[in-house]
Formats: C-alpha cells, sequence, structure tokens
C-alpha cells in the first residue's frame, strides 16, 4: 500500500505558475463555448434540487447517481459568495489523484484512499487530498472573479484552445471506442460532461491568465534587487571549474572483494592526479593522461573538463554543489570527491556575480532532422531558409517585418509571437544555436542561418535583455510578492462544505 506523499501546507507560488504552464501545456497536446445556462428564477432552481433529493432519499435509485444529476445539480461546496457543484470540486480532485500517481479506476488506488493520512486533521488519504484540491479550486475561484473584476477575459486564442482540447479528447474517446460522455467521466469524474468540462476549462484558463499579469505587475527598485542577491547570493552567483571522472575498473556481476580492490586502485590514482594538479592547464593535460583510451579523443580536441558560468541549481550532484558553493571556496581550490563506482576531481576556477547579459532573439525554424531527414530534405529545408532570409533582406529589414515572416513560416511554437525568445540564458538552447545568439560580436539586427539537429534556423538577433542575476532576482521577488497577494486574498474568498452535495465528491 503506498503513502500519499506529504505537501507544504502553505502554496508556492513558482511551482503553482510551473503547474499552470505544464496544464496548458498538457491542454494543448493531443491527448487531451458557451457556458452553461443558469436560470435566473431561483424559486424553479430550488424545485430542481428539492426534487432531485426526494428522488434519491425516497426510491435509492443507483442509477440517478451514476447518471451524474447530483454531481451537476448539488452545491457541493461554497468559495466567497460562488456555490460550487460536485462536479467542478470531482474534476480538481481527478486531477490531483493524477499528480499523485494514483489511478481512480485502479482497485490498489482506492485501498490506498482509505487507508489513514497519517495527518492532522485528515482521517483518510482521500480527505486530504480532496482538501488540496478544494484549495486548489479555491485559488482559481479567487482568481477568476478577480480577472472579472479587472475586465480580463479569456482571447480568441484561449477559446481556441479550448475548442481544440475538446476535440483531442474526442479522438482519444473515439478510439478508445467508448463515448465521449463516459471518457469525460473516467478523466474527470462522475458528472462530467462537455458542457461542465468547458465551463470548468474556462474557469482554469483565465484564472491562469490573470495570475500570470498579476505576477507580472510587480516591479522592484534597483535597492531591493540588490538586497535580495545579497540575502542568497548562492542563488544568483556563477561558477567555473574543472571535473574529471574516474571509474574504477571491474567487470559487471564482480564480487564485492574484486570491486573493494578496484575502488582502492581507483582512489589511489586520482589521489595521484589530486597532487600533480597546479592550474587549470594542468588539470586538463592529466585529465587526457589518466582518461580511459575511449575518452582520451575528446580531452584532446576540446576542453571537456571545463564548466564555465554554472549555476548553483546547474550542478546536480550534492557533494559536489555543496563543496563547489562553500563560501569559503577560492581559485585553486581541488578535491576528491566519491561515488557508487568511482570517483570526481574537482578543480575550482572562479566565483562571480552572474552579470552577463540575457538576450532576445526572433528565429523562424525551417523542420529537417538532422540525423533522420534525407539528404534531399536538408537541401530543401536550407533552400527554404535561404530564400526566407534573401526575402528579409530585399524587404524592409525590420524587426516587425521578420516577426510578420516567422508567423507565416516557423514550424516551431511560437508563431504566433513571431518566433520570439525573451531573455535567453546560457545553457537554455542548443549548442549552435545558443553560440550564434551568444557571440560577443553580435549587433542588434543582425541575421543569419543556423543548423541544429531540429532544422535550419533563419536567426533575428534584438539584443540584450538585461543582467542575468537581475532576472533571476526579479523571479524571486515577483514569487513571493505573488505569494503574498494570494495568501491575503484568499482569506475574502473562504470555503464551506455542504454536506448533502460533498457526498458526491470522488
Amino acid at each position: 500500500m503506498r503513502d500519499v506523499p506529504k505537501a507544504p501546507e502553505q502554496w508556492k507560488a513558482q511551482q503553482q505558475r510551473a503547474e499552470r504552464k505544464a496544464r496548458l501545456a498538457k491542454m494543448k497536446a493531443k491527448e487531451g463555448g458557451k457556458k452553461q445556462i443558469k436560470t435566473s428564477n431561483p424559486l424553479a432552481r430550488l424545485i430542481t434540487i428539492a426534487v432531485l433529493v426526494v428522488a434519491l432519499l425516497a426510491t435509492g435509485l443507483w442509477a440517478i447517481v451514476r447518471s451524474g444529476l447530483p454531481q451537476q445539480k448539488l452545491t457541493a461546496l461554497t468559495v466567497g459568495s460562488e456555490a460550487v457543484k460536485a462536479v467542478d470540486v470531482n474534476y480538481y480532485y481527478f486531477q490531483t489523484l493524477g499528480n499523485y500517481g494514483l489511478d481512480p479506476a485502479d482497485p490498489q488506488t482506492e485501498a490506498t484512499l482509505k487507508a489513514p493520512s497519517g495527518i492532522e486533521g485528515f482521517e483518510t488519504n482521500a480527505d486530504y487530498l480532496k482538501d488540496l484540491a478544494i484549495k486548489d479550486l479555491q485559488q482559481d475561484v479567487m482568481l477568476a472573479d478577480q480577472a472579472r473584476q479587472a475586465g480580463v477575459s479569456l482571447t480568441e486564442e484561449d477559446q481556441a484552445l479550448i475548442d481544440n482540447y475538446m476535440k483531442n479528447l474526442s479522438s482519444a474517446a473515439l478510439q478508445e471506442k467508448v463515448t465521449l460522455q463516459n471518457y469525460l467521466i473516467t478523466a474527470f469524474g462522475p458528472g462530467m460532461n462537455e458542457n461542465d468540462l468547458r465551463r470548468c476549462t474556462e474557469r482554469l484558463l483565465l484564472a491562469d491568465r490573470y495570475a500570470a499579469q498579476k505576477a507580472d505587475s510587480f516591479t522592484f527598485t534597483d535597492a531591493e534587487l540588490q538586497a535580495a542577491y545579497e540575502k542568497n547570493p548562492d542563488s544568483y552567483d556563477v561558477i567555473d571549474y574543472r571535473v574529471f571522472y574516474l571509474a574504477a575498473d571491474y567487470e559487471t556481476g564482480a564480487t564485492d572483494a574484486i570491486k573493494t580492490k578496484a575502488m582502492e586502485d581507483a582512489k589511489k590514482q586520482v589521489d595521484a592526479m589530486l597532487e600533480r594538479i597546479t592550474d587549470g592547464d594542468s588539470f586538463r593535460e592529466l585529465c587526457i593522461e589518466y582518461a580511459s583510451e575511449s575518452d582520451k579523443v575528446q580531452y584532446k580536441n576540446e576542453d571537456y573538463s571545463l564548466r564555465t558560468s554554472k549555476h548553483k541549481s546547474e550542478v546536480t550532484m550534492t557533494a559536489q554543489n555543496t563543496w563547489l558553493f562553500d563560501a569559503a571556496r577560492k581559485a585553486g581550490d581541488k578535491t576528491v570527491i566519491d561515488s557508487v563506482s568511482g570517483y570526481y576531481v574537482l578543480y575550482f576556477e572562479a566565483r562571480r556575480k552572474a552579470e552577463y547579459q540575457r538576450v532576445d532573439v526572433r528565429h523562424i525554424l525551417i523542420s529537417a532532422n538532422r540525423t533522420s531527414a534525407t539528404e534531399e530534405q536538408i537541401n530543401a529545408a536550407r533552400k527554404k531558409a535561404e530564400d526566407l532570409l534573401a526575402e528579409y533582406e530585399a524587404g524592409a529589414k525590420t524587426e516587425e517585418a521578420f516577426a510578420e515572416l516567422a508567423k507565416a513560416n516557423t514550424a516551431d511554437s511560437n508563431a504566433e509571437q513571431g518566433g520570439l525568445y525573451e531573455a535567453v540564458n546560457r545553457g537554455q538552447m542548443v549548442k549552435e544555436f545558443e553560440d550564434w545568439c551568444f557571440d560577443p560580436a553580435r549587433m542588434t539586427g543582425d541575421t543569419g542561418i543556423v543548423q541544429t539537429d531540429f532544422g535550419f534556423h533563419v536567426m533575428y538577433y534584438v539584443g540584450p535583455a538585461g543582467m542575468d542575476w537581475v532576472f533571476s532576482a526579479t523571479d524571486t521577488l515577483k514569487g513571493e510578492a505573488y505569494q503574498a497577494y494570494l495568501e491575503e486574498e484568499v482569506k475574502n474568498y473562504p470555503y464551506k462544505i455542504s454536506t448533502f452535495g460533498y457526498r458526491f465528491v470522488g
């Protein structure tokens, strides 16, 4: 029986923003309107609910429950002044189950949900996960309401996204040979239908749109940014260092005694290497000497051991991360760090504030996979890229003109933005693309053609976007400000469970 992982009680703004991006991406994937009309006659609404309750209590007909009518009609809770149906809560609950890797159709999931949670205030795992779902729903109700008050609405692009999402779901149902209704119930919970899913999705997208606008609305002074840096320089500095790995020499399936002896031999070698390191050049030469025959070539042909401008988050091994970002670390420091089957030799070169510029760039991608495309396809893609660049050069030669060409021709997902990538950071793009962007001689308005594994890119250099550490500090402060906004504003949208309707959640 699996335990349900415990999550922090307070929402984490940066995590939520990432989750919002993820769920939008999921909607855009192939796996994956009008709002529901509510009667304006309160008496008619009360009669509808009364008839439903009588039917359930008097007859206990299971068919009524299976129809989804209770989930669609009964209020499971209120958030602020908004009544929320059980079907809406199910939508968030089933997503929460999915986030925890729980399949509602799996018998093991049922046992897991009924198991004691071990968390104060929640008898079962189901109780705990429903509470998480409700808080997610509460936040979206709040954000959507704030959006409407601010005059924010869904765009045509949002509506097109929803339409495409529904088409993809219909296709998936057809492929599974089930009705769309049954497919939606399996995916989003009892009572779900196309109209209710549209309504839930519209709320979600509106909340996402307003959340992004709200987070981006916060601004900070230079003094505030500097204070953020001084509070946690490890998050904003970058380092240069060298690393070499020597694997212990033993065969798969070797005995423990053989493995121990091989590790001892490897340790003697790296200790000897460490003693001989005097600077970066000697480190590189020693890598060639101590590397296996298969690895010697790459150490000879390129400075393979060197890592430049690496953030703390990019050094994934804990022991290396801790040693490299120790406040006492200075140029020329060196050490050996053990691993399960070998040893790492580290040499520290420099640490500095990440003051290098991120860049804004536009591109037009002409797809031609370098490994799978035929020579004819690659040549055709190259020709099209050359023709597009020539068309640009023969025209107004402005950023706006390039953006229009990108909208009409790029195979990348940012066509709507005119092929724009903003604040591109080192290590974010493939090497050839990045090398072009960060060429020291690069000037605003520069153009060119770059080939990568994805195809040919017609490039347009917009210009420097700002210093890396400033972007990082700004993101941190925006996250904190947005988190504070959420925690304060949600107090105006308390939720209250309606006991009878809530029984139909799950």
